[in-house]
């Protein structure tokens, strides 16, 4: 449904008051139009800049869940990497007790 009236020719008009009236009306149409069109624009405007947060929110959550899982892996691999460490230190002391130099056995 349109609130705006067409636009007509002044030229049917007599008086200076109904050419003041007539020009009146088409400036309230004119804004209207404007009006109209500015609303639109900001719908618009508004539906690009929600689909962008919503974009960038589900981009942040993959980002999270990815940095816990690189935390998780992160800690399993140096409690893996001190546990062979403990082993390597057991195993040269099995060979070489009485020295701290770390020559391989054979």
């Amino acid at each position: 449904k349109q609130w705006y009236q067409r636009r007509v020719r002044a030229s049917h008009l007599k008086t200076e008051e109904e050419v003041r009236n007539w020009k009146k009306q088409q400036r309230m149409i004119k804004n209207r139009e404007s009006a109209c069109l500015s609303r639109k624009r900001k719908k618009e405007y508004l539906a690009t800049i929600e689909a962008k947060l919503s974009l960038a929110t589900q981009h942040g959550s993959m980002l999270a869940s990815e940095n816990s899982r690189l935390r998780k892996d992160t800690e399993s691999l140096e409690s893996e990497n001190k546990l062979l460490r403990e082993a390597l230190d057991r195993l040269n002391y099995l060979c070489y007790p009485t020295s701290h130099l770390q020559i391989p056995c054979g």
